[in-house]
């Protein structure tokens, strides 16, 4: 099975959503399956132009990194409906064809994930890390 797994960081950027990735993408690939993991690339030091998707290989699987960071955002739309980063993921589902889109953490993709799938048949599941479908904040915590 092609499984396009999409998170809003990868490693080597730390953190729980990035290491349950890794470990995701290497536990499937050992199983036979072909990864393509597609994350933001929103590191301070990339040279990379925006929007622009390049790929690297790992062991047993691909990453895919599109430049993007949240400063790009013209205004609040773009954050969660950016037709740019939408482009840049579009081009990625058509050229990998995946059975799959597997949305680890869309933080920063906003819509664009599950609207792209969904418009090309491809079956979308969601893994829920926190809280952040619900709350802005992410941790159910209000402000004092």
């Amino acid at each position: 099975m092609k499984i396009l797994l999409l998170t809003h960081r990868f490693t080597p950027a730390l953190g729980g959503v990035e290491t349950w990735a890794e470990a995701l993408a290497t536990g499937l690939s050992e199983r036979d399956h072909e990864v393509l993991v597609l994350s933001r690339d929103d590191r301070a030091s990339s040279t990379a132009a925006p929007f622009s998707v390049r790929e690297e290989p790992r062991a047993g699987f691909r990453v895919c990194w599109v430049r993007h960071i949240h400063a790009y955002d013209r205004d609040y739309r773009d954050s969660w409906n950016d037709l740019r980063l939408g482009t840049a993921l579009g081009e990625v589902l058509d050229s990998f064809a995946p059975d799959i889109l597997h949305v680890g953490h869309c933080d920063g993709w906003g819509v664009a994930p599950f609207n792209l799938s969904g418009g090309r048949d491809i079956p979308c599941v969601v893994t829920l890390h926190d809280y952040k479908w619900i709350c802005a904040r992410g941790q159910m915590i209000r402000p004092p």
